[in-house]
């Protein structure tokens, strides 16, 4: 008889489907069984327990029983609880996702006869994999535009513009930024001064003095320093600040400073200014930024078709709960895929917000689309290998101008490593259908996600912005 053989515990066990990718299952432990485990716990204690008159492992069962009753059925349960649970969802072939939801605080071993549980658990899903070799998948080719280089130039440009004071009789323009001294003056109350406050002269919503104002250049045009504009304000009931929520405002702006954004000239010294030899240097760079921009871009959409491909024809339910779930971990997967395409920080974050924002249908989605890529890679045996994984830390590191082993370190501790291995292996099925389809080529326009791959350009565009300083 095999050591796992002799271990194992009479137990009977039953299981029922309650939902998508859901199961319950019932265990009834034999009060035999139980019999045997108090037994070895007490057994147990008995070697190491010493009471007063008796030596190590000499005192009497029934003096243990008596001190120590209430703690061995207690140990004795929740080692049956343990030891059951996992015999079962090993015999009944469950690949649960998540841990058992067993309520223990409000199980008690019965005094004599069988002990019976349940409980639910999410199970990975079965799922039946389309064809996929020789399929037709489209390649959007993107190309860098025509006006790229230009446009990377311009907002370069604006990082490094400088605010530079405005003559007294140069009035107050657009994108401006203000030095004001501000009078908040609630209705029906006393009147609330910020001096010496920074306004930014935009379109649309503004801040004054602690409360928004509409139309805030609007109001502004054409103003000189020393000059006043006033003006009212219905500050929404919603509002962060309970001071001003919900009430009408009178606003007072007495302008002391106006500032405009003053752009540096783009020549050989501005050039060098940002770690360049000269500007035709600056403009290959960005250039070189551009055609691997539109390589990423066309790869990226290349690269969703085939997962849009999988997600049209591999039908399985989720349950909500295991949606709500693995929502966290649907974020880190989704923040590893960004860092591989060499988002930067500002970038990183701005697409978490936009994805977080989104339905639950997008994270259905992201966890149907890992579980097909788990069965691709077990039905062809796709692993990735610690060099690969180098490789693949490497090339982050290399698009974000940094040491493979900082990256490294960071994936670790903020627990990442593992889903960055994840998204590795999910890019290797990828490619592995790429190599066996029959890939076409297309322009952008002509791709059914044409909006998407457009919204991912433009993503990309900014990235390589920041990468081009």
């Amino acid at each position: 008889m095999s050591e796992e053989t002799a271990n194992k515990l009479d137990i009977n066990v039953s299981t029922e489907k309650v939902g998508p990718c859901r199961m319950k299952v019932t265990i009834e432990v034999p009060e035999d069984t139980i019999k045997n485990v108090l037994s070895e716990q007490y057994s147990d204690l008995q070697k190491e327990v010493v009471l007063p008159g008796f030596r190590r492992g000499r005192a009497p069962r029934r003096l243990i029983q008596k001190r120590f009753g209430s703690e061995i059925q207690e140990q004795a349960k929740l080692k049956l609880l343990s030891d059951c649970t996992d015999q079962a969802l090993e015999e009944e072939n469950l690949e649960t996702l998540g841990e058992p939801d067993i309520d223990h605080e409000n199980l008690e071993l019965p005094e004599e006869g069988a002990f019976t549980y349940d409980f639910e658990v999410n199970v990975r899903p079965e799922i039946e994999l389309p064809e996929i070799e020789g399929i037709e998948i489209e390649k959007p080719v993107h190309k860098m535009a025509d006006d790229f280089v230009d446009n990377q130039l311009e907002q370069i440009q604006k990082r490094f513009a400088e605010w530079v004071n405005r003559d007294e009789n140069e009035p107050v323009e657009k994108d401006d930024q203000i030095i004001a001294d501000i009078v908040v003056t609630p209705e029906g109350e006393e009147p609330v001064t910020a001096e010496e406050s920074e306004l930014f002269v935009s379109s649309g919503q503004g801040f004054s003095g602690k409360v928004p104002v509409e139309d805030l250049d609007k109001l502004l045009a054409g103003k000189k320093i020393g000059e006043e504009a006033e003006t009212e304000t219905d500050v929404p009931e919603d509002f962060f600040n309970d001071q001003f929520k919900g009430k009408k405002c009178k606003v007072k702006i007495k302008i002391k400073e106006i500032k405009y954004n003053k752009l540096p000239e783009l020549n050989d010294e501005f050039a060098a200014k940002i770690g360049f030899d000269s500007m035709d240097q600056v403009k290959e760079r960005i250039a070189e930024y551009g055609k691997q921009d539109a390589e990423r871009q066309t790869q990226s959409a290349l690269s969703q078709n085939v997962k849009d491909y999988l997600l049209e024809n591999c039908e399985f339910e989720l349950p909500e709960n295991l949606v709500s779930e693995q929502a966290d971990s649907v974020m880190k997967r989704e923040y590893t895929r960004l860092m591989m395409q060499g988002y930067g920080e500002e970038e990183l974050k701005r697409q978490l917000e936009q994805i977080q924002a989104r339905s639950k249908d997008n994270a259905r989605n992201m966890l149907k689309s890992v579980f097909i890529m788990d069965a691709i890679a077990d039905k062809y045996d796709i692993e990735v290998t610690q060099e690969e994984m180098n490789g693949y830390i490497a090339q982050t590191a290399a698009q974000q101008g940094r040491r493979p082993e900082k990256v490294r370190e960071e994936l670790y501790k903020d627990g990442s490593l593992q889903e960055f291995t994840m998204q590795a292996r999910e890019q290797k099925c990828i490619d592995m259908i790429i190599e066996k389809a029959n890939v076409k080529e297309v322009s952008p326009e002509e791709n059914t996600d044409e909006n998407q791959q457009e919204s991912e350009g433009e993503n990309s565009q900014e990235n390589s912005q920041e990468d081009s300083e």
